[in-house]
C-alpha cells in the first residue's frame, strides 16, 4: 500500500510540474521550500527518498492544492448529488449500514427526521457512475421512494471535516435497558413523523394526552362537534364554562348529540333519557346550536358504520375520539378535513333540532 501511494504521489507531482509550471523544477522547489536536488529525488523511483504523508501535505499546501490531491487517482471535477430516501417502516438503520458497506461514492449519510428517513451526499465522476450507484441501491429491497438533487458547482462550498461513523444497531440490544431505550426511540421517531405529517395520536393513559379543555379554550372561529351517548369528558364543567366564553367571544358552536335507538322507545329508559336531555339543555343554554340524531339514522362513510365522536375546530383540524382504543387523534390534512366536513354537514342537515325534539319528546317515547 505504501509503494502504491508513493507512486501515485510521484506521478501526480510530475504532472503538476509539467502542466502547471512548464517543467520549471527550480520554481517548484522554491515554492515548497526544498532544494531542487531534493525535489528531483522525490521524483526518482529508486532514490530512497519517498514522498511521505507529511511531505505530501506540505507540498499540497505550498502549491495551493486540495488536501489529498497527490494521492488521488483521478482529478476530474466530481459531480455532487444529494439524495433523499424514504424507507419502509423500521429499516432506517439497515439502509444506513448497507450504504456504508456497499456505496463508496456516498461521502456523507445521515438518518433524518421528517418526510424522508435518510439523506445522502454522493460524489461521482459523471452521471453514468450515478446510474451505477442507483443500480446497486435497487438491490436494497426496503426503499419506498427517493428524490435526487444535483448541486450547482458554482454556488457550493464545503468545510473540511473528519471521517465520522457512529451507527448503533437498534435491533441488537445487549440488555433490557438497551432494548427498552431503542424501542422507545423508534416509537418516538414514528410519532415525530406522524406529527410532521399532520397526525397526532394520544392515548388516555398518556401524560401528554389531548385535552378537550385546552382545545376549546384555543378555538377562535368555529366548533362543530359530535357527541356520543354517555361520552365522558374530563373536567366537564370547566369545559362547558370555557365553551360559553368562546361563544360569547364570537365562536360559532354546533353539536350533534347521538342517542341509541332504544333510548326513546322504552319507558324503562326514562331516567337515562332525562339525564341525556339535561346535558343537551345545559349545552344549548350557553349558546351552542344543538341537534339530535338516532344512532340508526347516522350517515357514515363506508368503513365507519357507527357514529364517530369528533370535532372540527376552526375548520383547520379534526379531533377524533376512538373510544374502543382509548385514544384520541388530531388530523390537519385537507383530505381528512374534507371527509369530516362532509360527514358533519350530511348529518347536521338530517338531525332533529332541539326545539323539535322538545315538542315531540312524548311521541318519541311512545
Amino acid at each position: 500500500m505504501l509503494v502504491d501511494e508513493n507512486v501515485t504521489r510521484r506521478e501526480n507531482l510530475k504532472k503538476i510540474i509539467q502542466e502547471k509550471f512548464m517543467g520549471d523544477y527550480a520554481e517548484v522547489a522554491r515554492l515548497i521550500g526544498k532544494s531542487e536536488g531534493t525535489l528531483r529525488k522525490y521524483l526518482m523511483p529508486r532514490s530512497g527518498r519517498p514522498i511521505s504523508l507529511d511531505v505530501a501535505r506540505e507540498i499540497e499546501e505550498a502549491l495551493d492544492l486540495a488536501s489529498g490531491y497527490l494521492e488521488a487517482t483521478s482529478h476530474a471535477d466530481k459531480k455532487i448529488y444529494y439524495i433523499m430516501i424514504q424507507v419502509k417502516e423500521n429499516n432506517t438503520y439497515s439502509l444506513v449500514k448497507w450504504l456504508y458497506d456497499n456505496a463508496p461514492e456516498v461521502v456523507d449519510c445521515s438518518a433524518v427526521l421528517g418526510q424522508f428517513d435518510v439523506i445522502l451526499k454522493v460524489s461521482v465522476d459523471d452521471y453514468s457512475h450515478l446510474e451505477d450507484f442507483f443500480n446497486r441501491l435497487s438491490r436494497f429491497p426496503k426503499i419506498k421512494r427517493n428524490e435526487t438533487f444535483s448541486s450547482i458547482d458554482s454556488a457550493r462550498w464545503q468545510r473540511n471535516q473528519t471521517a465520522h461513523y457512529h451507527v448503533k444497531d437498534p435491533h441488537q440490544a445487549k440488555t433490557y435497558l438497551d432494548h427498552f431505550r431503542n424501542t422507545r426511540i423508534e416509537s418516538l421517531l414514528k410519532k415525530i413523523y406522524d406529527l410532521e405529517q399532520g397526525k397526532v395520536e394520544s392515548y388516555d393513559s398518556s401524560f401528554d394526552r389531548i385535552s378537550l379543555l385546552d382545545m376549546i379554550q384555543s378555538t377562535r372561529i368555529s366548533y362543530d362537534s359530535v357527541r356520543e351517548y354517555q361520552e365522558n369528558i374530563q373536567e366537564y364543567q370547566q369545559y362547558v364554562a370555557a365553551e360559553r366564553e368562546r361563544i360569547q367571544a364570537g365562536v360559532k358552536s354546533r353539536r350533534i348529540f347521538i342517542f341509541p335507538d332504544q333510548l326513546i322507545k322504552f319507558e324503562q329508559h326514562k331516567t337515562e333519557l332525562d339525564l341525556f336531555m339535561q346535558c343537551a339543555a345545559e349545552v344549548a343554554a350557553i349558546g351552542c346550536e344543538v341537534r339530535f340524531m338516532a344512532e340508526g339514522k347516522w350517515r357514515h362513510r363506508d368503513h365507519h358504520v357507527k357514529p364517530e365522536c369528533f370535532a372540527i375546530v376552526d375548520n383547520a383540524f379534526v379531533y377524533v375520539r376512538e373510544k374502543r382504543l382509548e385514544k384520541s387523534v388530531l388530523h390537519e390534512s385537507e383530505e381528512e378535513l374534507k371527509i369530516y366536513r362532509a360527514i358533519f354537514k350530511a348529518n347536521w342537515e338530517e338531525a332533529t333540532t332541539y326545539e323539535t325534539i322538545q315538542l315531540h319528546l312524548k311521541d318519541f317515547k311512545s
